[in-house]
């Protein structure tokens, strides 16, 4: 600052340091400074702090020994011609050095752009993990549960990646107290642990923390606080496509869903069943089609939401009696259909209407709701669509129909 002023050192004004933090620098002179001995000074600091903890008797103050070194600053030192060939290469390797760190950044900030789950993080992680030679130990902490991962402190927290020893240790995914930071696995019975601690987040959002046991001699550079900010976004492009994809399986199931009964629509049946058709042929298959009976009785003499509730009445029945492997929809007003593979058809209507008759029981409405149910089983080929079936299973539904409404009329006579 003295020299961009135009004034000269030594000659008008004299500097001098205290603690010999090297300058380094070809354009600056060499400073008049102390050498502190750190070391005699960390032995008596702790000896102190020994005394204390022990209640003995102990000085207060602590001497800090020191060595002159003589600069140019005050006039004293000079810098022979080999230092300005050995700081010229320092420079230039630190210079080449800098541009291998940057080059490592950019590769590492492509990869982890491209990460879309936690797999693909832990993937990265350990190709890009020879940048962090000077690293022992690496934990990923992440505020949450496994699987259910929050943005913001949380009392519990899952460690998510582990690196000891320069040995992949997978991704544990063992919950614990975050006010531990680490789980017992981590604990290191044989020797004394430090770890460096580096919150993982973007803007508001906390996803985490990262620790680091660095190798002896080696502490925390600013490439690696840049590589926890590419970490911090990646984390947050992570849960960003993960609430999306939570979003998008939502609608999803919204548009295949019939929101009344919890069953299918025509649509989500057909998607269900339409990939699956053509592994079908040859093996026999089983159609359900069912009609609730009598709705518009039920409409016009209980009101309409009489109505609704038959129609969820028959949609729990059919939930209640459906097996793994099977599919169910409500295609229509009062209308629904079922795939069943193998022959099941000669048992699942009558299993179908004893559920119904136990829920009418339960339910004990002034009015019993009914329904018909049609079976059809074929052996699915080349020629046969799915909606040629549903067309055969109306038919045998509407045959039972017929047949119940016959039955009903006679006993209206009688």
């Amino acid at each position: 600052a003295l020299q961009a002023h135009g004034v000269r050192v030594p000659e008008e004004v004299i500097v001098t340091g205290f603690d010999n933090e090297s300058t380094r620098g070809l354009d600056v002179l060499s400073l008049t400074t102390i050498q502190p001995d750190y070391e005699t000074v960390i032995a008596g600091a702790i000896r102190m702090l020994d005394q204390k903890i022990r209640g003995l008797p102990g000085p207060h103050r602590l001497p800090v020994p020191g060595v002159l070194v003589k600069g140019e600053s005050c006039g004293c030192g000079c810098r022979p011609a080999e230092y300005f060939r050995e700081t010229t290469q320092r420079i230039v390797a630190k210079m080449e050095d800098q541009n291998r760190q940057v080059q490592k950044m950019n590769r590492l900030s492509i990869d982890l752009s491209a990460c879309d789950s936690l797999d693909d993080l832990h993937r990265v992680v350990i190709q890009h993990w020879s940048d962090l030679s000077f690293v022992r130990d690496y934990y990923l902490c992440l505020f949450g549960t496994a699987g259910h991962f929050s943005r913001g402190l949380q009392e519990q927290a899952c460690l998510t990646l582990a690196i000891r020893d320069h040995r992949d240790c997978g991704m544990p995914m063992i919950n614990f107290d975050s006010a531990r930071l680490l789980p017992d696995m981590c604990d290191d019975r044989n020797e004394s642990q430090m770890l460096f601690v580096k919150l993982l987040h973007q803007q508001d959002s906390l996803y985490g923390y990262a620790m680091i046991r660095y190798e002896h001699g080696n502490t925390p550079s600013g490439f690696y606080v840049q590589r926890n900010v590419l970490l911090s976004s990646a984390l947050q492009n992570i849960h960003k496509r993960e609430e999306m994809q939570a979003l998008y399986e939502e609608r999803r199931r919204s548009s295949i869903t019939d929101l009344m009964t919890g069953l299918l629509n025509r649509r989500g049946f057909f998607e269900k069943l339409e990939p699956l058709w053509p592994g079908l042929r040859g093996d026999r298959v089983t159609f359900v089609c069912i009609d609730l009976d009598h709705l518009k009785q039920i409409n016009d003499t209980y009101g309409h939401a009489a109505g609704d509730f038959a129609i969820r009445l028959v949609g729990q029945a059919i939930r209640e009696t459906l097996e793994d492997g099977c599919a169910a929809a409500r295609i229509g007003g009062d209308e629904f259909v079922l795939f069943l593979p193998g022959s099941r058809s000669e048992r699942y209507p009558a299993l179908f209407e004893k559920k119904l008759e136990a829920l009418n029981r339960l339910e004990n409405r002034t009015f019993s709701v009914t329904a018909s149910a049609g079976s059809i089983s074929v052996v699915p080929d080349v020629y046969l669509t799915i909606e040629q079936c549903l067309q055969l299973g109306d038919e045998a539904m509407y045959q039972v129909k017929e047949d119940h409404h016959r039955i009903s009329r006679k006993e209206d006579q009688t």
